[in-house]
Order: structure tokens, then C-alpha cells, then sequence
């Protein structure tokens, strides 16, 4: 005799964790570098990270198509995690999160 399937409505599950918000940008700090190539926005924003305190979200936006590989490359020595890279126009922009 075969036993019957179990009600799927009232079959325990485990919840979905929830997705990782992205960093607020209201109160983010701004970065221009635009008009500057490397190594100016690199140490602008290591500047600006040794000025916040964890958790603050920094927004650095430059012009150097350098940057695009430079501040990615950069990351690993700064107290700091890279959370967006995009492209607008001419400008990269990178939203960075202090740690």
C-alpha cells in the first residue's frame, strides 16, 4: 500500500535568506576625478576611505580609462570592497564600501 503524498501547501519548507541590500548612495560620499588620470583618483579615494568610518559607501567617479583596470586592481590593498562598476558616458563609476 503506497502511502499519500503529502498537501504541498502545508509541507515544511526553509525560507530563502534574503538578497544583500545595496549600499545606500544618499548619504554616500562623493569622489570626483573626473579631469585626473592615475594615480589622482586611486589616491583620492584612499584618501577618502582613510577618512570614513566602516560601513560608509563612497562613490568615485573618473574619466581615466585606466581606472577601469587600476581601481579594481587597487581594491586589494585598500580596507574597502568594490560593489558596482558602471559606465556612464565617458565616466566610470565605482560604488565602493568601506570595511
Amino acid at each position: 500500500m503506497t502511502s499519500p503524498s503529502p498537501d504541498p501547501s502545508t509541507a515544511p519548507f526553509l525560507s530563502a535568506r534574503p538578497a544583500p541590500a545595496a549600499p545606500e548612495t544618499s548619504d554616500a560620499l562623493q569622489i570626483d576625478a573626473c579631469g585626473t588620470r592615475c594615480p589622482v583618483p586611486i589616491l583620492r579615494l584612499r584618501k577618502a576611505l582613510s577618512r570614513s568610518a566602516p560601513g560608509q559607501v563612497l562613490i568615485l567617479t573618473t574619466d581615466d580609462p585606466a581606472a577601469f583596470t587600476d581601481i579594481p586592481q587597487a581594491m586589494a590593498s585598500l580596507p574597502a570592497q568594490l560593489f558596482a562598476i558602471r559606465r556612464e558616458g565617458d565616466c566610470v563609476i565605482f560604488t565602493v564600501l568601506r570595511q
